[in-house]
């Protein structure tokens, strides 16, 4: 099981949601991307005191019945046209033993029980992504890129 650690302040987010995913749909972009159950713990609509809870543990799927949990925070201040750098993005992959650390702005998360994922840049990822049926959308998208990364490596750039 993950277990996070966090400081995270749910009123600084205009949307805050980790999902656990589980599969997949190289055709969308944002949350659509990923397929799985969202979180009620890590929440800012389902959980209004999320910065009082600073140890979250993530079972809320069964180990093994996911593949990462993907954490999101659009941040409020510069919405929603200068918040765009400061949004907050952090994959988890369960592994049992392992642990890490992850440091963005203000934000620091202790992870337990698993490791995090990289997000590709824009600049790895295959040629076919700046055409259609993709857009500007789909390649800027923090969420895309680390899906084609993770479920399709085979399409980012050496």
């Amino acid at each position: 099981m993950i277990t996070i650690k966090h400081n995270i302040d749910e009123t600084q987010f205009k949307h805050l949601w980790a999902k656990y995913v589980k599969n997949h749909n190289i055709l969308h972009h944002c949350a659509s991307c990923v397929l799985g159950t969202y979180s009620k713990k890590f929440s800012g609509a389902w959980n209004k005191d999320l910065l009082s809870q600073p140890v979250l543990e993530m079972d809320e799927v069964e180990d093994g019945l996911y593949k990462a949990i993907y954490f999101c925070g659009v941040f409020k201040k510069g919405f929603p046209k200068n918040n765009y750098p400061h949004n907050l993005h952090f994959i988890v992959i369960p592994e049992e033993g392992r642990s890490d650390v992850f440091d963005f702005e203000n934000w620091h998360v202790e992870i337990e029980g698993g490791y995090l994922s990289t997000i590709p840049t824009e600049e790895q990822l295959d040629d076919r992504f700046f055409k259609e049926p993709y857009t500007a959308h789909h390649y800027t998208c923090r969420i895309f890129r680390w899906m084609i990364g993770f479920f399709h490596p085979e399409l980012l750039k050496k």
